[in-house]
């Protein structure tokens, strides 16, 4: 068995035969297991509704790319777990409806909230709610120069919405920013200057000199990238080949 992810097939600039070609391969090879990542959930829902209007599409590709054909190759590519990834509440409005009506087996949220995020009234086309559709939701953080903190609270939130939704819900890492009441002191002493502090909604970046004057309901370090980065890997890893694991 082999593990394979596959970031945003479902973006502007790949066509719909390339997207037929790597579904033809996915359905040929049902002893593998995808997980694929999209933040066009809108495509992804036009693309499983083609293939079950004309399923002949994937047994031609099959044949031409492979040799060999694919007798109703679509059942929800059962191998694989669809996962939606979102950043923001507007984001998450336009794309959920989508995701939830994609007739695929397996859909995963991965949120990487810049802002509080909630799930509560989302459903699909036909009325199904949110909680009865999502296997699993997990919380990323972002690495990088413009990664952004996220608030614990915010965390706490999606962790509450899903619990009232008996959704499973996992953190795989915070990314390169930590909050500087839950780091340790070697975590502390090695964080760079810059600190934000969150103030009315939002974050405010303040010099090294003024964090203890500032007035915020938190702080929060911007964490070196080599200590961010190797913890949020190893977790990121193990969480993914969990995730896998699952659909195969």
């Amino acid at each position: 068995m082999t593990f394979v992810i596959i970031e945003d097939p479902f973006r502007p600039d790949v066509s719909d035969a390339a997207i037929d070609n790597m579904f033809a391969v996915v359905s040929a090879t049902p002893h593998h297991a995808y997980l694929i990542t999209t933040t066009n959930t809108k495509r992804l829902l036009m693309v499983m509704q083609r293939y079950q209007r004309q399923p002949s599409i994937l047994e031609q590709r099959c044949s031409d790319l492979l040799g060999t054909r694919q007798n109703n190759p679509v059942v929800g590519f059962a191998n694989v777990a669809f996962t939606y990834r979102i950043h923001r509440q507007n984001a998450a409005a336009a794309g959920m409806p989508a995701f939830l009506s994609a007739p695929v087996s397996h859909r995963i949220l991965s949120v990487c909230p810049s802002e509080p995020v909630h799930l509560e009234g989302f459903a699909s086309e036909d009325g199904r709610p949110w909680g009865a559709l999502i296997r699993e939701v997990f919380v990323e953080g972002t690495t990088g120069p413009r990664a952004k903190p996220i608030h614990p609270q915010w965390i706490r939130n999606i962790r509450a919405q899903c619990r009232t939704a008996q959704v499973p819900f996992s953190v795989i890492g915070l990314g390169d920013w930590i909050a500087e009441d839950q780091c340790t002191a070697i975590q502390a002493e090695l964080a760079i200057e810059t600190a934000l502090v969150h103030v009315g909604g939002g974050f405010t970046v303040v010099g090294d000199s003024q964090r203890e004057a500032a007035n915020g309901d938190i702080k929060m370090l911007k964490m070196p990238a080599s200590m961010s980065k190797s913890v949020g890997a190893a977790k990121k890893t193990q969480r993914y080949d969990d995730l896998l694991r699952q659909v195969a």
